[in-house]
């Protein structure tokens, strides 16, 4: 009986095999090639991500291991350098998108980008005083008082440029006295930030090779720049109550830089444009208050600060001497005046000086929303955290 149920269990699958074989047979006959070609493509496909993945490790060691060899020299007292490495992400994503997201890594375009985006440090030189008193007896046997003063030279960080943003170190002078020691030094009390992106943008049209700030959201503006020198933001005032430069802050009680001047006007006094421009700036900016920014192009910027009221608004193209705001008294401020900045490369540079000597060119340029800028500052991130970004590998593969 097991034998009859064997002999007849072989049978049906023998019958089964046979007539699906026949049925399958011109199904396989005529995907095959498909299936052989989709297998080739497949293969490819991996030997080519496969290559530009090892590659593309290999450029990205290459670059973290120089930027991170690029380390600032800590030479303040509070060693506060240390804290602004520059993220080696950022000069990575900067030099593929340069490079048309390449394979192969420009390691002199590297050196470039690090060497200009690397954060720039500004000090301010203090004398730390050290006074210890005792008593001391003299070859007649009387006891005088007696004191020793050291005198201790000490470099305080007080700005750093980064290419995000400008970082300002506030401090306040301290006395300690510990038994027969007084000690009087510069505290550090606090940081603020601004953040400034004309940095990173410079570097971003130098490597890609553009008028201006890069490639944009819509159609970019064309400027008629006038040219010719900066104009007195204030008409109605001339009057400089603090200058540029180091100084004690009247609000904060500490003593820090003082990027710009300070002119007296009454509240509601009108700002002009010192310069044809576009607008970068417009609205509420921390400490600053109401604010304007103009970029001016070829590396100069003014800034308005303080106001009342903003009557630009960003993007807007501006021309010399037109209103942009009401003088004011916003954010950390003690009365109405107006802040006033000129940068040069986002450098902060005298206002007094800059008046008298700086130029801006004559004829157009053009400017836009920067999408350069967004799309590197993600690119670096995602690098940083070891996100893998497939999106331009596959678009430019």
């Amino acid at each position: 009986m097991d034998n009859l149920v064997m002999i007849l269990r072989n049978r049906v699958k023998n019958i089964i095999s046979r007539y699906l074989w026949k049925a399958v047979k011109p199904v396989l006959l005529t995907f095959l090639p498909y299936l052989i070609i989709m297998g080739l493509v497949i293969l490819i496909l991996l030997s080519i991500f496969g290559a530009a993945s090892s590659q593309t490790v290999e450029g990205k060691e290459k670059v973290k291991k120089y930027v991170e060899s690029i380390k600032p020299e800590a030479v303040s007292k509070y060693k506060q350098e240390e804290n602004f490495q520059l993220p080696w992400g950022i000069v990575y994503a900067v030099e593929e998108y340069a490079n048309g997201w390449s394979k192969d890594v420009d390691m002199e375009r590297v050196k470039r980008i690090t060497d200009d985006l690397k954060p720039e440090f500004e000090y301010m030189d203090y004398t730390e005083k050290i006074v210890r008193t005792g008593f001391e007896v003299d070859a007649d046997g009387n006891v005088n008082p007696k004191e020793e003063v050291i005198y201790v030279p000490v470099k305080l960080l007080t700005q750093v440029r980064t290419y995000e943003g400008i970082y300002v170190f506030e401090y306040q002078e301290v006395t300690e006295v510990k038994g027969n020691e007084s000690h009087t030094y510069m505290a550090l009390k606090g940081m603020e930030f601004y953040e400034d992106y004309s940095k990173l943008d410079a570097v971003i049209a130098g490597e890609i090779k553009t008028s201006s700030y890069g490639s944009y959201e819509g159609e970019a503006k064309t400027i008629e720049l006038s040219g010719g020198k900066l104009l007195w933001p204030v008409p109605a005032s001339h009057t400089v109550t603090s200058p540029f430069g180091m100084r004690f802050h009247p609000v904060l009680k500490t003593y820090r830089m003082h990027t710009g001047i300070d002119i007296a006007a009454n509240a509601g006094d009108e700002i002009v444009a010192a310069a044809d421009g576009i607008v970068r700036t417009a609205g509420y900016y921390g400490g600053y208050g109401n604010t304007v920014i103009i970029d001016h192009s070829d590396g100069v910027s003014t800034l308005y600060a303080h106001c009342s009221m903003v009557l630009v608004k960003l993007g807007q193209i501006v021309k010399k001497g037109q209103k942009i705001a009401l003088v004011g008294s916003t954010g950390i401020s003690t009365g109405p005046h107006l802040h006033f900045e000129v940068r040069l490369n986002n450098i902060p540079m005298d206002p007094m000086k800059a008046l008298d000597n700086l130029s801006i060119a004559s004829g157009s340029t053009a400017a836009g929303q920067n999408i350069d800028r967004r799309l590197i500052l993600e690119t670096g991130r995602a690098f940083m955290k070891g996100e893998q970004n497939l999106d331009w590998l596959i678009k430019n593969r």
